[in-house]
């Protein structure tokens, strides 16, 4: 083999080395850790020494940086410094070209060089990467544990430079989180549209992200739609009142829903009613449990996890004053969306029309209007912590009248039906694909 063939295999090395470093590093960050972690658990030796690496981001991250760089810098080097000699000797040959030889060998021999690095050393290994993470990963690991081994003087040198550096940037506080959850989101929007997810679960699991986020004030039922017992009613009204309601434990109050006296199961009442001829309310009453309206989805899920026999609870505000309930129900009708009722479906929260905007019920979620709505995220905090009414009201200022409208964030709220003073429905329209376009 002559002395060009082995310059040029020697670049070709170098190229491809490179590739191994870029697709190493593609494949271990692309790679999903619960399918690493699950073939470790099976055994897998290279899947464990992937999780170790994983462990260890910026130590693996710096000797891959180490590896690129040296195969790109010395394939260009040691082209330039070996073929290009070669190759100016036969250019001199040619009178014309003679005066540029040196010139034009190196442009010749760097320009094939970068090309190709550029290909098989960054695009090509990475693309594969992409498409097979983990199968690369497993292939990888074992080597690059290897060569973090030799290098970690190196490493440990970059990394302390590297941090060095970053608090003259001011950039030396905590690490951000690296998995937001956007990011999530993102994701799961990413599964759904390539049918890994189906449209139910992500919808369900987008409810689940935003009840975490929001308070019992917007989770709960108010006071003004609640269904609750008068303990100084007469019994024909109270088993009339629970037979017609829907829920299966109610509120018992006297003169009115400020003073709550205990809750009751309407099937304990009507037992007790049934075995003994005797109708005692009293008897069957538990007392009532209290959750401030602060307290976020998560913690009511706690609560309704951890407290015995907690099915149903008063939400109060910061004066102490009973403001709702919040159910066992609400929270899985926030999880799930709204279940048709007994009697068939009542109106729904949000009803789509033809012409694409919405009619929504006021006591709706506003982070549910802005999912219905496919409004870009990051939402204003606002969205996640009220209702529609609370938005309008906000917004306007004043109990409004049916008919006014206003427009925020590029979409058309009116007023379309009251109760009261309590806003009752509200037509949200948004911006057509003209406005959009403009």
């Amino acid at each position: 083999m002559t002395t060009m063939s082995l310059e040029l295999l020697a670049v070709v090395a170098l190229i491809l080395a490179n590739g191994f470093f870029a697709m190493a590093e593609m494949g271990l960050i692309a790679s999903r850790k619960a399918r690493l972690k699950a073939l470790a658990e099976a055994g897998s030796i290279r899947a464990a020494a992937c999780l170790r690496l994983l462990g260890q981001p910026e130590a693996f991250l710096s000797t891959v940086q180490i590896g690129i760089t040296l195969a790109g810098v010395l394939g260009s080097a040691y082209g330039g410094a070996t073929l290009a000699p070669a190759l100016a000797e036969t250019l001199r040959a040619f009178p014309t070209l003679a005066p540029y030889a040196e010139g034009l060998s190196l442009a010749c021999v760097v320009a094939p060089i970068t090309f190709f690095t550029l290909l098989f050393g960054e695009l090509v290994p990475k693309r594969l990467a992409l498409a097979r993470p983990e199968q690369v990963a497993l292939f990888a690991a074992p080597v690059m544990g290897g060569l973090l081994l030799l290098s970690r003087p190196a490493v440990w040198f970059l990394g302390l430079a590297t941090r060095a550096s970053l608090r003259l940037l001011g950039l030396g506080g905590a690490n951000a989180p690296s998995v937001t959850e956007e990011d999530i989101r993102g994701l799961l929007l990413e599964g759904r549209r390539h049918g890994v997810i189906e449209d139910v679960e992500h919808d369900i699991m987008e409810r689940l992200l935003r009840l975490a986020d929001r308070p019992l004030g917007v989770i709960m039922t108010h006071r003004s739609r609640v269904d609750w017992l008068d303990a100084d009613a007469d019994e024909a009204a109270i088993l009339e009142k629970m037979l017609e309601s829907p829920h299966t434990r109610l509120p018992v109050c006297r003169g009115d829903f400020a003073e709550v006296l205990g809750v009751v199961r309407a099937r304990d009442v009507l037992a007790g009613r049934i075995r003994t001829g005797r109708f005692d309310l009293a008897a069957q009453m538990a007392a009532p449990q209290y959750l401030p309206e602060t307290m976020r989805g998560l913690g009511l899920l706690a609560a309704f996890r951890e407290t015995a026999g907690l099915r149903l609870a008063l939400v109060v505000d910061e004066y102490g004053d009973v403001v709702g309930v919040v159910t066992v129900a609400d929270v899985f009708a926030d999880m799930v969306g709204e279940l048709a009722g007994p009697a068939g479906s009542g109106e729904q929260d949000v009803v789509r029309r033809p012409d694409g905007s919405l009619l929504v019920d006021a006591a709706t979620p506003m982070d549910e209007v802005a999912a219905a709505l496919g409004l870009p995220r990051p939402w204003p905090e606002e969205f996640a912590a009220g209702t529609l009414a609370g938005f309008v009201l906000g917004q306007l200022d004043h109990i409004p009248q049916i008919g006014e409208t206003f427009t925020a964030h590029e979409t058309t709220f009116e007023v379309v039906d009251m109760d009261g003073r309590r806003i009752d429905r509200v037509l949200v329209t948004p911006p057509s694909e003209e406005e959009e376009g403009a």
